[in-house]
Parts: C-alpha cells; structure tokens; sequence
C-alpha cells in the first residue's frame, strides 16, 4: 500500500514538474505567425481573431454556434450571393498534430509504465465552408501512421430563413454539434460517461460520426434536431473487436449482419442562456449494435441500446465557467435482459490573462462512471487536471494529468495515471 502511494505521488510531482514546463513555454508559443484558419480568412480577418466564434478555443461562443449552425456564414446573410471573390485559402485549411505522454498502471503489485513521444494526426479540411447563398460544405479528414483514419465529417448542408428562425438539413457524415459542455472540450480527454456500457463485455457503443441525414429548427437561442444515422459497424482485426461510425466505403455493415438493417434515432434540443458558454443541452439516443456472443468473435446478437445526456454550463463569473453533464443508458445482454449504465461529470475553467500574450485557460474535471449499475464493484472515478493555450495564429499548446481508479469486485483497483502534452498548428 505505501509503495503504491508512493509510486502515485511520485508520478504526480513528475506530472507537475512536466506541467510547469508547459507553463515556462506557453508565453513564448504566443507569438503571432502568418498563417491563420480558413474561416478567420473568410471573414477578412477580424481583429477579435478566434475570439470572434470562440469562448475558449476550441469551445464556440454564441456566434460561433450560429455561424456553423447557418453554414458558415451569418445567419442575417441566408440566402445572400456572397460579392466576395472566391479564394482557395478560404475553403482550405490544415493542421499537425505532436503528442508526449506518459502513464503508469498498478492493478495490485502488478504495474507498467509508457513514455513517448509521437508525430500523431496530420488533418486537412479541403472545401469547407459556405456557398451559393444557401449551401456549405464541411470535409475533415485525419491522416495517421497508419493512413487514412476515416472522415470526422463530410457533409453538404442547406439553410434557410432569417437572422432569428432558420431550417437547416445536414447529408453525409455527420459530427456532433455541441454547445457549452457538450462542444470540444479543452481539455485531452474525455468524460467517462462517454465510454461504452459493460457488463460482461464492452457494449461498443460511441457517439461517432456515422453517415446519415438531419433536419433542425433554430429559433432565436434554441435549437431542436433530429438525426438519423447508421450507426456504429464491427470489425474483428486480430481477435480484438473494434466499433467505428458506418460511413460508406469499406466502413458499412455487412449484408445479413444483424444490425445491418436498423438505422439509429436522436434528438438533440439545445438552448444558449449566454453569449459566452452558458447553455442546456439534451441528447436522446435509441441505437442498434450488434455484440458478439460471449465467448465467440463471428456470432453477433443485436444490442438495442438507449441513451440519455444532459449538458449543463453557466459562466458565474467572467473568470470561471462551471460546467457538468448526466448520462443514462440502457442496453440488452444476449439472454434479452437489460442493464443499466450512468455517470456524470462536474468541471470548472479558469482563463488566465498574461500580458502581451495569449489568454491561458486552466480547469479541473472530476469524473463518474458505472458501466453497469446492476453489478457491483465496477464503478470508475477519475481526477483530470488540464491547462491549455490558443493563439489566434493557430497553435494549441494543452497539457493534462488524470488520475483514474477503477473498482474490480474482489480483484484489486485498477489505477491509471497519465500525463500528457499535445502541440497543435493549424494553418
């Protein structure tokens, strides 16, 4: 037990030796470069920069939300031929992704450790962004070590309406649009709650992109939308089971697999309180999976699974936004049985102003989750610890520590503790 604490600690003040590391560099990653996003060339560059769509990048603001939302453009200008000539830069852009990071794992007097440096993503997103009045398109594509990861988002959208009530249809594969708590976090990871449902195995389910169709009614600060997609398709590469979104191409279901036919359902109902992050976001979500028998990797059962999400943020002050969010879920085993799964998070982000250079952003995320609520002893907790730069040049300086403890029954606690660094350029 004291080895174990000792080993925890130790790896802390490493953590924390790395973070001031981060925090010794952060001034000088603030410079301004040449280079700046598409959409920031678009709109000719306000002098606001990523501010202008921005809360803390890359969560979006109230304008930000709507300016997506319209199909890159300003929702007073649906429907308005754009007198701006067309340039390539403003429909292209790119950017780098490097990443270090360090973990251990103790599952009793068993540990591991990792510590490396990686040259992970390289992303590009060519003809993105407004046309023809009505028309945008979003293309994000993410190249790794090895290849093509897949599309993160390739879609056409039409709008229609006015500055204050507008439709607007999305076709291809679709990302999630969130707000508040439920857009990009700041931080690396992830809440728990995100995961997949286990009881005996992984449930294999995730919100990935997934080609399909939505239609949403946005009026004034609320939004409601409905989406139909295709879920979620298994590959068996090794023996180990693997989820991704049904795109098209290689990534569809197999004719006759037992999910083949079932498309998934959601409803998403957003309403922004402030301007500047504060928001109420409810995600319903009835889906389709197809499991593998336990014991097989060929023979699969269908998993009909159901999701329940609510977001929550509010800025009680102009240097701390709170933010949490609540999940429910229910899945079925292969005897017809169902279980139930849940979690939550709680947050807090505190920008911090430096003189002459970019604001930094600091929080702290405190995690929940039980993959299955009908077995006992399974429950994970986690601590995160983030900090995160954004120049409005493009570069994102993030660095983050969690601290995970998840609880095994009669089997020791498993406990996990990563540090990492991510430095990213977008151009």
């Amino acid at each position: 037990m004291t080895r174990s604490v000792f080993n925890s600690i130790n790896i802390r003040a490493r953590a924390s030796a790395a973070m001031m590391a981060v925090l010794s560099v952060l001034g000088c990653a603030s410079q301004r470069l040449e280079a700046t996003p598409n959409f920031l060339r678009k709109l000719r560059n306000p002098s606001d920069g990523c501010s202008a769509c921005h809360t803390i990048s890359p969560r979006l603001n109230e304008f930000g939300y709507k300016f997506r939302a319209a199909g890159y453009r300003l929702p007073n200008q649906i429907g308005e031929r754009e007198d701006k000539p067309f340039e390539l830069g403003d429909y292209f852009a790119g950017g780098i992704t490097a990443n270090y990071t360090a973990n251990k794992t103790e599952t009793g007097p068993v540990s591991s450790h990792t510590n490396q440096f990686a040259f992970d993503n390289v992303h590009l997103w060519p003809f993105t962004g407004s046309m023809a009045g009505n028309y945008a398109t979003k293309i994000e594509l993410t190249f790794g070590p090895k290849g093509v990861f897949g599309f993160n988002a390739a879609y056409m959208r039409y709008t229609r309406g006015s500055n204050d009530k507008f439709l607007s249809a999305r076709f291809g594969v679709l990302p999630k649009e969130g707000y508040g708590a439920s857009d990009r976090g700041v931080g690396l990871s992830s809440p728990l709650f995100t995961g997949a449902a286990n009881y005996n195995q992984s449930q294999y389910f995730s919100f990935q992109s997934s080609a399909g169709g939505e239609f949403g009614y946005y009026y004034k600060r609320t939004a409601i939308i409905g989406q139909i997609t295709n879920g979620i398709v298994l590959f068996n590469e090794n023996g180990t089971i693997t989820a991704y979104g049904a795109q098209g191409g290689a990534l569809i279901k197999p004719g006759g697999q037992v999910t083949s036919s079932s498309p998934d359902f959601q409803i998403i109902a957003n309403q922004i309180l402030t301007s500047n992050g504060g928001g109420i976001y409810l995600q319903l979500y009835h889906g389709h999976s197809g499991i593998p028998y336990v014991g097989s990797k060929t023979q699969f059962y269908k998993n009909e699974f159901d999701r329940a999400v609510l977001y929550g943020s509010y800025p009680v002050h102009k240097r701390l936004l709170l933010l949490g969010g609540y999940s429910a879920g229910r899945d079925h085993l292969e005897t017809g049985e169902t279980f139930g799964s849940g979690g939550w998070f709680a947050s807090a982000e505190v920008p911090i102003i430096v003189e002459g250079s970019a604001p930094i952003t600091a929080g702290y995320r405190h995690d929940f989750f039980d993959p299955a609520k009908t077995k006992l002893l399974n429950e994970a907790a986690a601590e995160t610890a983030f900090i995160s730069l954004f120049t409005h040049s493009g570069v994102r300086l993030a660095g983050e520590f969690q601290h995970r403890n998840t609880d095994r029954g009669v089997n020791p606690n498993q406990l996990f503790n990563q540090f990492q660094v991510r430095l990213e350029y977008y151009r």
